[in-house]
């Protein structure tokens, strides 16, 4: 497991932020040129960073999980990972009933948690679960490749990403 450095942190926290001002802003549809407002733009361009955000907030959080001595699944780290969002989801629940907005059920809060395809308010979750399972295939691979092949996926991964990210 790396050690946590200040510098990393604060690129989550500053991600993180990103995040909450992209959930903050509105959504923004097809009808923007024919509804031009400067509150629409800057909307826009808020959305934008927070993509980075999630980008950027995700590559800090799988490399602290890269670690040569993980060959196994993490159980522990996973059940933390739906106890705390089950607890958050129901926060949430309770005080959106108090001010007599409509929730969902806590089936349909842990149905969406593992529906990788269909899931929809807890989609970064159920991503970070799918890593989390995936780490110790991945860390074995990343230990066990030569420094070409590193440079190859990443190089191809790159040219995937500019030709289908967007």
């Amino acid at each position: 497991m790396k050690k946590r450095s200040s510098n990393f942190e604060l690129l989550r926290i500053i991600s993180a932020l990103l995040i909450l001002i992209f959930h903050c802003c509105g959504k923004v549809d097809d009808g923007f040129a024919s509804n031009y407002s400067p509150k629409l733009v800057l909307d826009f361009i808020l959305g934008l960073w927070g993509l980075a955000g999630v980008s950027c907030f995700m590559c800090v959080s799988c490399y602290f999980l890269v670690d040569e001595n993980c060959r196994e699944i993490r159980w522990k780290s996973i059940s933390k990972v739906i106890t705390k969002t089950i607890i958050y989801a129901l926060m949430g629940d309770f005080l959106a009933k108090c001010f007599n907005v409509e929730v969902d059920s806590i089936v349909d809060i842990i149905k969406s948690i593992f529906s990788p395809i269909s899931g929809d308010y807890y989609w970064f979750v159920t991503m970070y679960i799918m890593i989390l399972l995936l780490m110790p295939f991945l860390n074995h691979f990343i230990f066990n490749i030569t420094y070409q092949n590193h440079i190859a996926i990443i190089l191809l991964l790159s040219i995937i990403l500019f030709y289908e990210g967007g």
